[in-house]
């Protein structure tokens, strides 16, 4: 896991919960590179990196909308924190969300809330690092079409970021929960964003067009084929500077239980 971790930029971290098949997860900008930046705070002999753009999350099974939980940082000056314990393989904010070896702790600290409910300690049934693993345009549907609630993680061939959005539902839904984002190439901190639905009767097209995989807001962020395209209509801002890409890598997370 530190392997795809530490020196390579930022993360996105998703856990499958053994005792009940909840999903959680977390985003670091940083990649856990051990105070090897600009911003790291020290304190108390313990080193921590700097940032408000870290959050961590709780999809729920992803079949219940009222489940999902975003924890955003509160105290940016201990956002991530360093620890190379033997068995500590990732922390944010030193109790909110702590991966040691095969097990977890949540307990809210320096995030907005805790993202388990009815236990601070779990056992990790699976767990998954957005990797290179390519695509399949022809599986994406078979992977998201009614299968619960999904995130999406892309890498653009022509500058190297990395895009995405999360669906809670499918088909035109009516949600404020679905976002779309951009992390740049994940080196630049300053590169991030997170872009909201702002018209929740929009939020998610079905498109029966073939090429047509995922789309939000139909126009926003759009999957067709191996290219997609970007262009603000129903959430907060663009994620890119270019409304037209190509699709060098994607990744699809999706959560349902049979």
């Amino acid at each position: 896991m530190r392997s795809k971790c530490n020196g390579q930029g930022a993360c996105i971290l998703v856990i499958k919960v053994r005792e009940n098949g909840t999903i959680i997860g977390g985003y670091n900008p940083f990649g856990w590179t051990y105070y090897n930046n600009d911003s790291y705070y020290y304190n108390q002999n313990y080193y921590w990196n700097n940032t408000t753009e870290s959050f961590i999350f709780s999809f729920g099974d992803g079949k219940d909308l009222k489940k999902v939980k975003i924890s955003r940082v509160t105290n940016g000056n201990c956002a991530i924190y360093e620890n190379y314990s033997i068995n500590i393989a990732l922390n944010f904010g030193n109790s909110d969300l702590v991966i040691n070896g095969a097990n977890g702790t949540c307990s809210q600290s320096r995030y907005e809330s805790n993202i388990l409910d009815d236990t601070n300690n779990f056992s990790i049934e699976e767990m998954e690092i957005f990797s290179e693993d390519g695509f399949d345009i022809n599986n994406i549907r078979s992977i998201c079409d009614g299968q619960g609630a999904c995130i999406l993680a892309i890498k653009v061939r022509e500058n190297g970021t990395i895009i995405g959005g999360y669906n809670p539902l499918g088909y035109w839904s009516k949600t404020t929960e679905s976002f779309i984002y951009s992390l740049g190439d994940g080196k630049d901190l300053k590169e991030a964003k997170i872009s909201r639905v702002t018209n929740h009767n929009y939020a998610i097209y079905e498109s029966n067009y073939e090429n047509i995989a995922l789309n939000f807001g139909n126009s926003d962020l759009v999957i067709n084929g191996t290219n997609g395209t970007c262009n603000r209509n129903y959430y907060e801002t663009n994620i890119l500077d270019t409304n037209n890409f190509s699709i060098e890598e994607i990744e699809i997370f999706s959560f349902y239980q049979s």
